[in-house]
């Protein structure tokens, strides 16, 4: 009996003595790598992601829908050598979206290392799921077509390139634009369109077209 009782006690300071495993501790200090990002570009960015990683700023301790204002940096920290393209937003003025882009290249980190990937204006990157890259400015800088309705009434469905010029949306999702509205629409992922207006009148069920080609241009 006595036998059993210490048995037990010697089990139970065993148990009580060990400490839970820490992996993340037990993990060499030398194959966590650390990207960080700095935006020296004069363009505003957000949303950076490496390998499903969001970073976090350093001008808050938020993070995803952050802006990364130019002279700042963002970081994150990863397990291990690591290979992959940077994901990021470029913002307007107004801090709305542009376009998703990625980097030119892939970038790959090494581990144990600090790695500093700097954005300048001069960054080749791509835009979406695309394939062909141009500087991160010249993504920056829209081609710009304003159409103003000068005509007797309002107008329906007017667009250009598929993208529709309108004051507010009507019913049976019908875009309108009014008599004297001007609307402006900026295309940002091109040099140049060229292409023709299309609208309808209140009495026409088939889209009209403007004889004369529109092109435009970066500013």
């Amino acid at each position: 009996m006595t036998k059993r009782f210490i048995g037990l006690v010697l089990l139970s300071f065993l148990l009580v003595g060990c400490e839970p495993i820490d992996m993340e501790r037990q993990r060499p200090e030398s194959e966590n790598v650390k990207l960080i990002v700095k935006n020296q570009s004069s363009v505003r960015i957000s949303k950076i992601k490496y390998n499903g990683v969001y970073f976090s700023y350093d001008q808050s301790d938020t993070f995803k829908a952050e802006v990364l204002d130019s002279g700042k940096k963002a970081t994150a920290k990863f397990d291990g050598e690591q290979t992959g393209y940077v994901f990021f937003t470029l913002l307007d003025e107004k801090n709305d979206a542009i376009l998703e882009v990625r980097t030119n290249e892939i970038l790959a980190l090494p581990k144990g290392k600090e790695i500093v990937f700097t954005i300048t204006d001069n960054t080749l990157v791509v835009v979406g799921t695309g394939s062909v890259s141009s500087t991160l400015i010249n993504l920056t800088i829209p081609a710009v077509l304003r159409i103003e309705n000068v005509t007797s009434g309002y107008l329906n469905d007017v667009q250009y390139n598929g993208r529709k010029f309108f004051s507010h949306k009507g019913g049976y999702d019908t875009y309108v634009m009014e008599r004297g509205a001007t609307v402006t629409e900026r295309f940002y992922n091109v040099n140049s369109y060229s292409g023709y207006v299309l609208f309808r009148t209140p009495r026409d069920m088939n889209l009209k077209e403007i004889k004369e080609e529109i092109k435009t241009e970066k500013i």
